[in-house]
């Protein structure tokens, strides 16, 4: 199964709402099922700290 997100915008309040989620993701194993991301404002801090954090990868 595939999993596309659309991140919000909002400034810092969506980027750390976006973390949450994401980290929930991640701890319920479900983070490598998402396969696409759309974010704005808010949401693309977010997937650029995701980025810089795992070496861009």
């Amino acid at each position: 199964m595939n999993i596309g997100m659309a991140l919000s915008g909002g400034g810092y309040r969506a980027t750390v709402f976006h973390l949450g989620v994401l980290s929930w993701f991640a701890h319920a194993g479900h983070f490598d099922k998402v396969k696409f991301l759309s974010p704005v404002s808010g949401g693309s801090i977010c997937v650029g700290l995701i980025y810089a954090a795992s070496g861009n990868r």
